[in-house]
């Protein structure tokens, strides 16, 4: 079923004027009042214009594609009272070389036996807009001596319309067209996108069992490579981080008494690798703002850590779990380039083998990350 468009609504004016004339046996006096809907046509997109403040009678105008010469109606139903048939079928001219075509159907008069108005509109997205009218409503527009031709801006334009019962004139204008705001366009839609990230982090792992409770502030230097799939409104993709973390204090606290120093041993390197997204916001022509999250798995490169590190006893530290939730500033600097710099908040899950099943342990390790990096639209589906 065909659905009532707005797309060009805003670029017909179209005045209904009455002269001497009865229809369904009521004589109007002074004129019709042309009522628009919200879906159909809205209100601030259509001007109207009336010839007197006294006003009768009102027309309900709408806008449908032209798709063949039965005009398929069911669309308006729910947006009009008139009792109006299913279809109605005309007998169209020669549109070939007019494009673009859209039918607009005007109601009026009784509800349960209203009088209706089709006209054509051809090149109707253009600034020269042709108008095939019935003027003696017998719904054949070949026979009505051809298209009115009307540019934008031009004088309003009388025409006649008479039928057995009735009467009346229309004047058609076509005004400026309205500039729709701009908006700012993508550059990088639908596109492979690869990546390199560089950034430095601070946090820390506290960790406690039955005795004691162990607190340990490291800072974080990290490298990594992307693999994105850009498409209208997110960011999907895939990445790999190398982290060397520097321990620089650790204290172990007794039933949370004075800490001590903990002469502990952590390895400083390891690899996360995740799965990522991102909702894309776009601020004017070059600039993006993205909520991010990422999960994925964290494998150390040397997968021991030490409560002490003079002794032989290490505890294996196993694959393990972490997620990121953040944010990225992206900033268009090319047509395939994007520079972007991104906050995270990384949590990881820490269980070491062997220390992780004593009794009443916990753990948390949490770093904060400041990053940047560089991407490349490495293959554009849209060309």
């Amino acid at each position: 079923m065909t659905k009532p468009s707005i797309k060009h609504a805003f670029s017909l004016l179209l005045t209904i004027l009455l002269i001497d004339g009865v229809c369904q046996g009521g004589k109007y006096k002074n004129g019709f009042n042309i009522q628009t809907f919200g879906v159909p046509i809205m209100p601030d997109q259509f001007r109207i214009r009336l010839p007197t403040e006294e006003v009768i009678e009102e027309i309900q105008l709408f806008q449908l594609p032209y798709q063949t010469e039965i005009i398929d109606l069911r669309s308006l139903k729910k947006y009009t009272d008139f009792e109006i048939p299913a279809s109605v079928t005309i007998v169209p001219p020669v549109l070939s070389a007019f494009g673009q075509v859209t039918v607009l159907v005007g109601l009026f008069g009784n509800i349960d036996d209203p009088q209706m108005l089709v006209i054509l509109a051809g090149n109707y997205d253009s600034d020269e807009v042709f108008f095939f009218i019935d003027h003696n409503r017998d719904w054949n527009l070949d026979n009505d001596n051809g298209p009115i031709p009307m540019q934008r801006g031009d004088q309003p334009l009388e025409v006649s319309i008479t039928s057995s019962v009735f009467s009346y004139k229309i004047l058609l204008e076509l005004p400026q067209q309205k500039v729709p705001p701009r908006r700012a366009k993508k550059r990088t839609t639908n596109s492979i996108v690869v990546g390199s990230v560089a950034g430095i982090g601070i946090g820390g792992l506290s960790y406690s069992n039955t005795i004691y409770q162990y607190e340990v502030r490291s800072t974080e230097k990290n490298i990594g490579l992307s693999l994105s799939y850009y498409s209208e409104k997110i960011v999907v993709g895939v990445d790999a981080i190398i982290q060397n973390h520097y321990h620089y204090t650790s204290y172990a606290f007794r039933f949370r008494g004075v800490g001590s120093i903990n002469e502990d041993s952590h390895p400083p390197n390891k690899l996360q690798v995740g799965i990522s997204g991102a909702y894309r916001i776009q601020f004017g022509d070059h600039t993006e703002f993205h909520p991010t999250f990422k999960f994925g798995l964290a494998q150390y490169i040397n997968p021991e850590y030490k409560q002490n590190k003079y002794s032989d006893l290490s505890y294996p530290l196993p694959v393990d779990t972490f997620y990121e939730l953040g944010a990225r500033l992206e900033f268009d600097v090319g047509t395939r380039s994007i520079f972007f710099f991104g906050l995270g908040v990384n949590n990881q899950r820490w269980r070491p083998k062997g220390l992780a099943q004593s009794e009443n342990f916990k753990s948390k390790l949490l770093f904060a990350n400041f990053s940047v990096g560089y991407k490349f639209a490495l293959i554009n589906f849209n060309k």
